[in-house]
């Protein structure tokens, strides 16, 4: 009786030291994510103090249809046509636009100034990506300090800071760290609810986002919950047997689709409605196009080591990599991260080395015509055969 007593009297006295060490955690991780939002906010401090001005895509295409979407919000009204552009577009069936995201709406009925509301919008969804990333690397018991290291490597990379004029690709790839948590906690747990949150992030990615990426999406999250029922991992014996851990992956897939296609359907029915007769992108692109246009070219893969490499390719005539845009020619990561990368290879086990294969299939679709990978892609599986940009699975 009295060793229970003594017992319960030091779990009385450990109730506040767990206490305070989970109020520490906390807050090691709000202040890794307090120094993320500030990274991306100092990085564009001329940007947003006014002394310089969005390029290219960002100032002549998404700045101006914000302001046109925010109008007509403010209005009670959503764009549907734009009748000053090629004598009336239907910018509603354009999921890149954003016309139908919630979160595009919510900037542009909040900011009275249209301006200041896209520039918020754009921070918001760069921070956006780098706390995803974070609780993703929480997820997969990465320390906190690893973590911060890994997003800031995110939010640094080339995918970022190269097409940070494409406000679409920023909102398509912010959103992704954030599905995949979901989904692969959804696996792990075996959990139903946490693939409707997936496919419900994975939906509102593609309301505002690229479409390369929402058709990319479900095939990515495809391939990893495969690796995952081929790892050997403690939490997925939590359901005994292959046959019921097919089954509940084939499942997920199904509820992912069927979800996300739902919170998508505003964006993408309408395109396959109202773009007919409209813009040839409404149908399925030549093989040869699709395969060419926006690749990666070989020899950028050695921007892994340097943010500088890439922008010799913006030298006119004396271009680096004629072959391919700028923007779509850098795979910066930050070099710790590629260390950390090729370090936790040096730990073999069955899940690295499916995660490592997924990079290399990766890596063959995004040099286009140069390998046939890309080829075999767009002929067996025919969702792919509607976007361009093979660099996108870099």
């Amino acid at each position: 009786m009295e060793s229970v007593r003594a017992k319960r009297e030091i779990a009385a006295r450990n109730i506040p030291f767990a206490v305070r060490n989970l109020i520490t955690r906390r807050s090691a991780w709000i202040l890794a994510g307090s120094i993320l939002a500030a990274a991306v906010l100092l990085g564009n401090f001329d940007l947003l103090s006014g002394k310089t001005a969005p390029t290219w895509d960002a100032i002549d295409y998404f700045a101006p249809l914000f302001s046109l979407i925010a109008d007509h919000a403010k209005s009670g009204r959503l764009l549907l046509w734009n009748p000053w552009v090629n004598a009336g577009s239907p910018d509603f069936a354009d999921p890149q636009v954003g016309a139908s995201s919630p979160a595009l709406l919510l900037f542009a009925i909040i900011f009275h100034n249209p301006f200041f509301g896209f520039l918020a919008y754009w921070m918001a969804l760069w921070i956006a990506g780098g706390l995803g990333m974070l609780l993703l690397c929480r997820h997969l018991k990465a320390p906190v300090w690893g973590a911060l290291i890994i997003s800031l490597g995110f939010l640094a990379s080339g995918v970022f800071t190269a097409n940070a004029e494409h406000i679409s690709w920023i909102c398509s790839f912010s959103l992704l760290p954030w599905i995949v948590w979901r989904f692969d906690s959804a696996i792990l747990k075996r959990s139903y609810w946490g693939v409707v949150q997936a496919a419900a992030l994975w939906g509102l990615s593609a309301l505002g986002g690229y479409p390369g990426p929402t058709i990319i999406d479900p095939l990515f999250l495809a391939l990893w919950g495969i690796g995952r029922l081929w790892v050997d991992h403690d939490e997925l014996h939590a359901v005994p047997g292959s046959q019921k851990k097919l089954t509940y992956w084939v499942t997920a897939l199904l509820v992912l689709v069927v979800v996300g296609t739902a919170v998508l359907s505003p964006a993408y029915v309408s395109f396959m409605r109202e773009t007919r007769g409209y813009t040839w992108r409404a149908g399925s692109l030549d093989r040869q196009f699709s395969l060419a246009s926006g690749v990666l070219p070989p020899a950028a893969f050695g921007t892994f080591a340097s943010p500088f490499l890439y922008l010799l390719n913006m030298q006119g005539s004396k271009s680096i990599w004629p072959e391919t845009d700028v923007s779509m020619s850098n795979i910066y990561i930050g070099i710790l991260v590629t260390i950390f990368g090729l370090g936790a290879l040096l730990q073999v086990s069955r899940w690295r080395v499916w995660l490592l294969a997924m990079a290399l299939l990766a890596a063959s679709c995004a040099v286009g015509s140069h390998l046939p990978v890309r080829g075999w892609l767009y002929d067996l599986v025919p969702p792919t055969r509607y976007f361009r940009m093979p660099s996108l699975r870099s």
